[in-house]
């Protein structure tokens, strides 16, 4: 997969689907690090992110607050309202607390009063520190398991303890 030319359209085409289907974004954030560099997984998982979310905001943007509604439940309101308060800070701070599934939060997000621009940045600056961590675990995990040494079994450890730390909050987010 790495070596090939449309490698970077086979993830975000895998991102968008998995998106659709509620794939936990962190599972497809950790496949993406372990098959990529760490350079371009990240950058690829970004991408394939954003590109998730923009999706499922323009469903929701289609669908609109009454079909979501019936979806969401009572907490759309409460969400859309958060939501449209502090555009760009509230984006950021909603994907890293665990509010529904990534999925439903774009999809309340396109129905809600938020901007596009705004919630595209947001996510941006909300899931980037995760991404990161995510990348740089499982590149260490890979260089670990091809060349054990006593550091980085440490390192692993150490990472492994904090990534299980956030795992709640991962796994709440991302399903």
């Amino acid at each position: 997969i790495r070596g090939n030319s449309i490698s970077f359209l086979g993830v975000l085409g895998a991102y968008v689907v998995g998106g659709l289907i509620m794939v936990p974004i962190t599972l497809l954030v950790g496949v993406t690090a372990m098959v990529f560099s760490p350079t371009w997984g990240a950058l690829y998982a970004l991408s394939g992110c954003l590109l998730n979310a923009l999706a499922t905001y323009l469903i929701g943007a289609r669908l609109g607050k009454q079909t979501i509604r019936k979806l969401a439940g009572k907490r759309l309101n409460r969400l859309s309202r958060q939501m449209a308060q502090q555009g760009v800070l509230t984006v950021a701070i909603m994907r890293n607390i665990p509010l529904a599934p990534f999925t439903i939060v774009n999809m309340i997000a396109g129905a809600s009063h938020i901007e596009l621009k705004d919630y595209l940045i947001g996510t941006a600056i909300g899931m980037l520190p995760g991404i990161l961590m995510i990348t740089i675990f499982a590149d260490r995990l890979l260089h670990t398991i091809q060349n054990p040494e006593p550091v980085f079994y440490t390192t692993l450890g150490a990472g492994g303890g904090r990534l299980s730390f956030s795992s709640n909050r991962w796994r709440d987010r991302a399903s």
